[in-house]
C-alpha cells in the first residue's frame, strides 16, 4: 500500500469515528420537551399577551395565558420560578404535563416566564412552594 493510500485510510476512519461519536452524543442529549424563559414585564411579547399580561399586572396574584405551543405566567409575590415535564402512562394511556413551580418572596417581587414545549401537553399545572430548600432540591 502506498503513503497516499495509507493517508486516505487513515482520514476515511478518522471521519467515520467522529461522525460516529457525534450521533452517539446527540442521541444522548436529545432535545428538550421545555425551555423556560425568564422575562421583565418590559420585554416585548406578542400583542395579545401583553394584553394579558397588563391586565394581570393591575389584579396582581398568579395568572397564565396560553398560545399554541407556548404558556405565560406571571406570578406577583414569588421571587423565583422553575418549570418540569412530566409523561405518564396508564390503563393504556398517555398523559402529559408541564408543571410551574414559584417560590414564595416579598408582596413585591414578580416573576414573569413563558414556557415553551415541542410536544402536545394535556395539562398545565402550578405549584407554589414557601421553602427555599424544597424549591431547590
Amino acid at each position: 500500500m502506498s503513503t497516499i493510500q495509507k493517508l486516505i485510510t487513515v482520514g476515511i476512519l478518522i471521519v467515520f469515528l467522529f461522525g460516529c461519536q457525534e450521533d452517539q452524543e446527540s442521541e444522548a442529549n436529545p432535545e428538550p420537551v421545555i425551555d423556560v424563559e425568564f422575562l421583565s414585564v418590559e420585554d416585548e411579547l406578542p400583542k395579545k399577551a401583553n394584553e394579558w399580561l397588563q391586565r394581570s399586572m393591575k389584579s396582581g396574584g398568579v395568572h397564565n395565558y396560553s398560545l399554541e405551543g407556548e404558556e405565560y405566567v406571571y406570578a406577583q409575590g414569588f421571587e423565583q420560578a422553575k418549570a418540569s415535564y412530566f409523561y405518564e402512562e396508564f390503563d393504556g394511556r398517555s398523559h402529559s404535563t408541564v408543571q410551574t413551580t414559584f417560590l414564595k418572596g416579598d408582596e413585591l417581587d414578580e416573576v414573569l416566564i413563558r414556557v415553551k414545549f415541542n410536544k402536545e401537553i394535556n395539562s398545565v399545572t402550578m405549584d407554589f412552594i414557601d421553602d427555599r430548600d424544597q424549591f431547590y432540591n
